[in-house]
């Protein structure tokens, strides 16, 4: 019986030139109608395999060996190229270990994985997802792996934006209600470390936002939410910050060196809006902000919530600078139209104008 890389170079497309070549092969005196007929067979397969439209290859020691069309295509590529290749090459860094872990695993000898493996793979035209499925197989007398990938990129895409549209805020693109009590609620989670930093959180509930909607209409008010969203993004940073309904934000404090009186001077300098209205007047959107504390195991988040909601009101009520509340709030701030300071931070007089509709 000739060896796998001797059937698959046998053209199948004229079944009497398959067999002349074959016969050729087997000079040696396998002539017989069964053996010719079962060459005939395997060159048909090794067609079928070359214009399969899954993606296939097989690779042995990290080196492609053989790739159908299909594959090439995928790899923006041709399978003469492919072949002689490391596979690595089209793998990309961030997936070579997962890859690699399961190329062992099935080397192993252990059960062959039932599920895909999701890799990104680079080629000449970009970056792509792909899905790859494997078995152990023989090339030519030693181990190899052969391999079937689908090209999954907009699925991925799709999947992802589905994923962003569950976690985040369509108006604002900030995390939405869900995604950042999700955040806090890890952040409380019990720990085993004894000295375990506090969780704070810094709830900010914007002061001047109904009369733009009153007077400008939603519209306008939609405007505001939208900056309002990108200043908050802006000025924290890396800091988890979401919005949890209407014209109120949640910011989680994840960094325990973060300094809470500088950091609050520069929200609030962040969210100051000054609104001109059709009489020639303006209206200042500014915050009220309460920044409580908790402790990981200890405290529940509807209590760190409360906390800070407690905060923020008795700010919003007092006008004045920051003060202690609770045994779980650290301050609380008041902003309006950037006239007073926070915490010996003198806030900036002139807000940032903003047009209103048009």
């Amino acid at each position: 019986m000739p060896s796998e890389s001797a059937y698959r170079l046998i053209p199948a497309d004229d079944p009497s030139e398959a067999r002349t070549v074959s016969l050729g092969a087997d000079a040696a005196g396998r002539s017989t109608g069964k053996a010719e007929g079962e060459l005939v067979r395997l060159a048909r397969l090794g067609s079928l395999l070359d214009s399969s439209p899954h993606a296939s290859i097989v690779h042995s020691s990290g080196v492609i060996r053989w790739a159908n069309q299909a594959a090439a295509a995928v790899l923006a590529t041709t399978p003469e190229e492919l072949v002689g290749q490391s596979l690595l090459r089209f793998i990309a860094p961030e997936s070579r270990r997962a890859a690699i872990e399961r190329l062992r695993s099935i080397l192993g000898g252990g059960d062959l994985p039932r599920d895909t493996t999701e890799l990104v793979v680079t080629t000449s035209s970009g970056r792509m997802v792909v899905e790859a499925r494997a078995a152990l197989t023989t090339w030519e007398g030693e181990p190899a792996i052969h391999a079937v990938l689908w090209d999954v990129t907009s699925r991925r895409a799709e999947a992802d934006q589905l994923g962003w549209e569950a976690t985040h805020d369509a108006l604002t693109g900030l995390l939405n209600r869900s995604g950042i009590l999700a955040i806090l609620d890890q952040a409380l989670a019990p720990t085993a470390e004894a000295d375990a930093e506090p969780v704070r959180v810094v709830m900010v509930d914007l002061d001047g936002f109904k009369a733009v909607n009153d007077l400008l209409g939603h519209n306008a008010g939609d405007r505001i939410l939208a900056q309002v969203g990108a200043r908050l993004a802006k000025a924290c940073g890396s800091l988890p910050v979401g919005r949890l309904g209407g014209d109120e934000f949640l910011v989680v404090l994840d960094q325990p060196a973060l300094d809470e009186t500088g950091f609050l001077g520069h929200l609030a300098d962040a969210i100051t809006i000054q609104v001109a209205i059709p009489d020639g007047s303006d209206l200042v959107v500014g915050a009220s902000l309460g920044l409580a504390a908790g402790a990981p195991g200890a405290t529940s988040l509807s209590a760190l919530l409360g906390a800070a909601d407690r905060a923020m009101y008795r700010t919003k009520r007092s006008g004045r600078r920051a003060s202690l509340g609770s045994a779980l709030s650290r301050a609380e701030s008041r902003v309006e139209g950037g006239r007073r300071g926070l915490d010996g931070v003198q806030l900036p007089h002139e807000p940032e104008r903003f047009g209103g509709p048009g």
